[in-house]
């Protein structure tokens, strides 16, 4: 072995781990969904916990982010997160009245129960 393998080699020591097949096959999937090898992985594991932990929440984030926005696009703002409005005009100064759901108890038992009754003989189009 040359003198450089050798300084290398002590610069370098080596860290071995033994893990069963299921836990290997976790931990490689978590390197290739973090586009990285798992030597790298464990490396970042190992030296810098904190950094990886960081990293690790941001993809997840950024993955619920992604799915969020699908669906807001698929199914529109409101239903996406819960929330039903509608406004109506004021009937002395015109400006817009916002009805919201998020006001829970107010929706429940003030506006649902209002607007279901004045649009109960509204049908679809094709439903005649």
């Amino acid at each position: 072995m040359s003198g450089r393998v050798k300084r290398w080699l002590k610069e370098h020591p080596r860290v071995q781990a033994y893990v069963d097949k299921d836990d290997y096959e976790k931990v490689e999937e978590l390197a290739k969904s973090m586009n990285t090898s798992v030597s790298d992985l464990v490396k970042k594991a190992i030296v810098d916990l904190k950094h990886l932990k960081e990293e690790a929440y941001g993809k997840g984030f950024d993955d619920g982010f992604a799915f969020m926005q699908k669906e807001i696009e698929r199914r529109g703002p409101f239903l996406s997160c819960g929330i039903e409005e509608f406004t109506v005009p004021c009937p002395k100064c015109e400006k817009p009245i916002l009805f919201s759901s998020r006001d829970e108890r107010f929706w429940r038992e003030e506006v649902k129960p209002r607007l279901l009754k004045a649009f109960s003989d509204y049908t679809h189009e094709g439903c005649g």
